[in-house]
């Protein structure tokens, strides 16, 4: 019975904590995203190879394309969701 108590308090926190470090991760990776497409950019290009500049255009489009995790395709992940949630 203590143990079923103790895990009742103990899981909103769990959950909590788990949930994040979700959003963490995917702000960290939206940032990291944001870095490389002006890495992209920053690149020598002027005079390169023909190939080689069609393909840093369609690199840089694709990176400017943010990426959004949701929670079960039904809602984007975020510390808003979270927090309605836990209420």
């Amino acid at each position: 019975m203590l143990c079923t108590c103790l895990f009742m308090r103990q899981w909103p926190v769990t959950i909590s904590v788990a949930s994040f470090i979700f959003v963490l991760l995917n702000f960290k990776m939206d940032v990291a995203s944001e870095g490389l497409m002006l890495a992209f950019y920053e690149a020598d290009f002027v005079g390169a190879d023909i190939k080689f500049q069609k393909a840093l255009i369609f690199l840089m489009t694709r990176a400017q394309k943010s990426v959004v995790f949701t929670i079960g395709n039904f809602t984007p992940l975020s510390m808003g969701t979270i927090v309605t949630v836990s209420n």
